[in-house]
């Protein structure tokens, strides 16, 4: 209902698990839910809940997956993926550029691009499943929209525009450094 109301599909694959792949994978999930096992350091790249569910996959099935990509999916970067997702907010691209620093821009390769859910979604329902004797068989039977977004409704100008989130960021910083300056720090 989240994704829904910010205007977003949920989409639903239905993967192509054998019966003890599947036991498996179930397993690890139960286990990884258990109090002391719930938490993680997340990394917005390295570590997201994206790569994190196909690391588990890919860690409970009988073979290796295989990711369709083309020769253009390795002149991406880290920050062109995340850019596409902001095109024309040059103030939300700005403050990603200082928070995400040089490292986004080393050229990645299909594996390194599935932190995005949207790249994942294709990639995945494109990849297949090679096992020990080579033989491939698709990772998704099916997929499908499992929530579809509502038509969007037309919101304040105010609350969307980035330049009233970066004022608000500028008058704070402004705040808490006059704190410390008057406290001798």
């Amino acid at each position: 209902d989240a994704y829904a109301s910010e205007g977003r599909n949920v989409y639903e694959q239905v993967l192509n698990l054998n019966k003890e792949e599947g036991a498996h994978l179930y397993a690890s999930l139960v286990s990884n839910y258990l109090p002391e096992n719930r938490v993680y350091r997340y990394n917005f790249l390295y570590n997201n809940c994206t790569n994190r569910a196909i690391n588990k996959i890919e860690e409970h099935i009988d073979g290796e997956v295989v990711y369709v990509g083309n020769e253009q999916a390795y002149l991406s970067s880290y920050r062109s993926i995340i850019h596409e997702f902001v095109d024309g907010k040059d103030w939300v691209k700005l403050g990603q550029d200082l928070i995400l620093g040089c490292d986004a821009d080393i050229s990645i390769g299909v594996k390194e691009q599935l932190f995005s859910p949207i790249y994942a979604l294709g990639y995945v329902g494109k990849a297949n499943i090679t096992d020990a004797t080579g033989k491939q068989r698709p990772l998704v039977l099916t997929e499908h929209i499992y929530k579809a977004a509502p038509t969007p409704l037309l919101s304040s100008p105010f609350a969307e525009s980035t330049i009233w989130i970066f004022v608000l960021f500028l008058l704070l910083s402004f705040y808490f450094s006059y704190k410390d300056i008057k406290r001798g720090k």
